[in-house]
């Protein structure tokens, strides 16, 4: 016990000076600290190998040590507060009780004073006010983070508004320059035809250097627009039997004029007794003329070459068209395949400014190719050139509901066939609506009511010039009348003195129906008295001008109150998404599962991590017995309430389908038919896996999912499995195709959604489906959950971005025991 007691007095100041040094490092150095624990320890040494004899007599060196130690804390936490740093005060108080009871303790244990032994009190307001401290530095510490984590919601909401308010840009800026970009397309191409008369020949060249140029910035809005359309899910698929081999003759045609004075030869080799294939005509044109835009512009010579042949799988209802459009050019490095595809790519860095063009043809083909259910490759030996191939499944046209293919217009001068394509219409039928400057229903409605005719004519004149649709009327009742009958201006202009119904009256009445900035009213009165204007007021108005009114002043006040207006209207819209996000949240967490199944030999461990607008991911079980099970995951497209209720409906056909759980195939084929129909302009993907523990067997399905991968313990590889199926909400029939494979203890199947696999990290490349194996070979002994958590760690890791995943990502593991 002695040594016990000797031991705690020597190592006790070591530890104090410690922790002082923590709480104060400048007034506490470690060229301090560190003697007093060579010091401690060397005491301490003495205690434990020396008889009590021996170490007893070092008590009066440490108490001076102690004594000393104690003088130069008191100056330490002196200097601390000199310095104001946070907690000095309140630890001067505490220390200089202690430094006084220390001295007693020290002067009473040598008998030099009898005051008595006070050192356990002033221990105990020395470790009183350390506590007051740290709950100081805690509180201000916590309510830092609180500040942090308010200051980062903030900012994450405006991350969100940023992105949407880019892609609103996106879309908008690009149809604003359709429309006069068309018609410098179309006046260029009408004079080069002759419409002025005959041209000299150097005006003809320019002019198709106009047309030509103009033609290449067309092109690149419209991938503008697709990409922003693929990127918000918003393209739907107008499917019907197309000709793949007319296709490529057109897709060739439109591409000609990049040829240039290049010496390329562009074949399409495509055989004619090529199979139709349903899908939509306008994308799949889209596609090849990307791919064989690509070609021709990074091919100085040589040829391009456009073929397909038929991939016969074991069920014909499943086989593929494989098309491939193979050139002569330039290559592409090793290093940069696998970025290609993504967006804003390109093979070099150097390439952007030797052939032009945003980097986005490559992303938006690959998108538009997965819509269709296939996938591309490609091929390519630098200076050799580079072979692109797609692959979409073959389906046959008489067994599906689709229209003929629409015939090709002929060229009557020169019978060539000629397909044109028209700046109203986009891929999957879906109308373009013009926001050019003349367009109404892009701006701002005013609504101009006065009996004076010249004052309406004035005013027109004025608002329509600077962007304004104006609707004009002559009384307050006809004006009442518009907006009765559906009329939603943006503004109303209003003269008081009217015949019959005052401008006052019409505007008590549609503050009736409209707060103040709803339906912003601006009065027009001849007389400029305070109380005419107050009367306006009054009745509803937000604002006044004096007649004659000045033509800049009348459009600085439109603009600023339409401004509120909208301010108003996006503040309602941020709302009323709030909400939605939150509907759909819940809607979606409604549709995961409390539970996992409990099986004999089966572990079975699962994540959901939605992102901040709810995708459309989730996934569910089918418990057939104690030995057998199913479990499907899905992903469904769009975002927010409509992607939640989609996924709640996919997860009610699922439900009702458990008398054929042990049917992957036909599980899926029969939830396609209930659900196509039901879930118009959206789709879903989906994957199946049924494992029957007692025969040690694993069958799969997927609708146009992600790959199955299936480690086996035994080989110590990971394999995919990619039975072939269509998406689900594209067709009633969908032969799915089932895969069957035995199990053993060890093995771990794995089903996962895209938001692992197509992430991204800040240098735009992929996360993609190699590096997930990777991840699971590498992670094998860790147990399921362990194996979730450390690959969703990873993903975060990876992707460098402090931000929330674009996609939802989800991941089931199982694990055979």
């Amino acid at each position: 016990m002695l040594k016990i007691e000797y031991l705690t007095l020597y190592l006790g100041l070591p530890i104090f000076v410690m922790f002082m040094n923590s709480l104060f490092p400048y007034e506490f150095p470690n060229k301090i600290l560190r003697p007093i624990q060579v010091v401690g320890g060397v005491f301490s040494v003495i205690v434990i190998i020396t008889p009590a004899f021996i170490y007893t007599k070092t008590i009066l060196v440490y108490e001076l040590i102690t004594l000393l130690a104690s003088g130069y804390t008191i100056y330490a936490i002196l200097l601390s507060f000199k310095r104001k740093r946070e907690g000095s005060q309140i630890l001067i108080l505490g220390t200089f009780i202690l430094f006084i009871t220390v001295v007693n303790e020290i002067l009473y244990d040598n008998m030099i004073v009898n005051t008595g032994n006070f050192f356990p009190f002033g221990l105990f307001v020395f470790v009183l006010s350390q506590a007051v401290l740290l709950s100081l530095r805690f509180s201000k510490a916590f309510d830092n983070i609180e500040r942090l984590s308010e200051e980062l919601e903030i900012k994450n909401i405006q991350l969100v508004n940023i992105d949407r308010m880019k892609d609103e840009f996106l879309a908008n800026t690009s149809h604003e320059l359709r429309t006069p970009l068309n018609a410098i397309i179309g006046i260029a191409e009408s004079l080069q035809d002759g419409v002025a008369g005959a041209l000299p020949e150097k005006v003809g060249t320019n002019l198709a250097m106009i047309t030509s140029s103009g033609k290449r910035l067309s092109n690149l809005i419209n991938d503008l627009l697709d990409f922003s359309k693929l990127k918000n899910k918003d393209i739907v698929l107008k499917l019907k039997a197309v000709d793949i081999k007319i296709l490529a003759d057109i897709a060739i045609e439109l591409t000609g004029h990049l040829k240039g004075s290049k010496n390329i030869n562009v074949i399409n080799s495509i055989p004619p007794d090529t199979p139709l294939i349903t899908a939509d005509e306008d994308r799949m044109q889209q596609i090849l003329i990307n791919l064989i835009g690509n070609a021709i512009k990074f091919t100085e010579s040589g040829k391009v070459e456009i073929s397909a042949q038929v991939l016969v799988g074991e069920n014909p209802d499943h086989s593929l068209l494989e098309v491939s459009v193979a050139d002569t050019g330039i290559g592409i490095p090793e290093d940069k395949i696998p970025v290609i595809f993504q967006p804003f790519e390109q093979g070099d860095g150097s390439i952007s400014r030797l052939f032009g063009g945003t980097g986005i043809g490559l992303s938006i083909t690959k998108d538009l190719i997965k819509l269709h259910g296939g996938y591309i490759e490609v091929e390519s030996e630098l200076g050799k050139g580079s072979t692109f191939t797609f692959r979409i499944p073959l389906r046959n046209p008489a067994g599906l509901a689709v229209p003929e293919a629409a015939p090709i217009p002929t060229d009557e001068k020169n019978g060539k066939k000629r397909r044109y394509r028209t700046h109203e219409t986009a891929g999957g039928g879906e109308p373009f609506r013009q926001t050019s400057s003349t367009s109404a229903a892009d701006r701002p409605i005013i609504l101009v009511v006065d009996d004076d005719p010249v004052n309406l004519q004035v005013l027109e004149n004025q608002l329509t010039v600077n962007n304004y649709a104006v609707l004009k009327s002559t009384s307050g009742a006809d004006a009442l009348d518009k907006i009765n009958t559906g009329l939603n201006p943006d503004l109303v202009i209003l003269d008081i003195m009217m015949p019959k119904m005052s401008g006052l009256e019409v505007s008590r009445i549609l503050r009736e129906r409209y707060p103040l900035f709803e339906l912003p009213i601006i009065m027009l009165t001849a007389k400029g008295r305070i109380s005419d204007i107050a009367s306006g007021l009054d009745a509803g108005a937000n604002d006044y001008l004096p007649k004659p009114f000045d033509k800049a002043e009348l459009l600085a006040r439109v603009k600023t109150l339409i401004r509120l207006k909208k301010a108003v209207d996006e503040n309602k819209r941020l709302t009323s998404i709030k909400q939605e996000i939150e509907l759909a949240r819940k809607i979606q967490l409604s549709t995961i599962p409390k539970n996992l199944p409990r099986l004999a030999g089966i572990s079975i461990a699962a994540k959901y991590i939605p992102m901040k607008s709810i995708g459309g991911d989730f996934y569910d079980f089918h418990q057939v017995d104690e030995k057998r099970f199913g479990v499907l995951i899905a992903d469904i497209s769009g975002h927010g309430v409509p992607a939640a209720i989609i996924a709640s409906m996919v997860k009610i056909t699922f439900s009702i389908l458990a008398d054929i759980a042990d049917r992957p195939d036909r599980l899926l084929n029969e939830m396609n038919r209930i659900l196509t129909g039901n879930i118009e302009n959206q789709f879903a993907t989906a994957g199946y896996a049924f494992i029957d523990r007692e025969k040690m067997t694993l069958s799969c399905a997927r609708c146009g999912h992600e790959p199955l991968l299936h480690f086996r313990k035994s080989g110590d590889q990971v394999h995919e499995y990619t039975p072939a199926g269509r998406i689900i909400g594209m067709s009633r029939n969908n032969n799915c195709e089932v895969h069957e494979t035995d199990i053993e203890p060890g093995d771990r199947i794995v089903l996962y959604t895209d938001g692992i696999t197509d992430a991204y990290n800040k240098d735009r490349e992929i996360f993609g489906i190699k590096l997930l194996k990777k991840t699971i070979l590498r992670s094998r002994e860790l147990p399921a959950l362990e194996l979730i958590e450390s690959l969703t760690g990873l993903l975060r890791r990876w992707r460098g971005i402090d931000e929330e995943f674009d996609d939802d990502v989800t991941i089931v593991v199982i694990d055979v025991m």
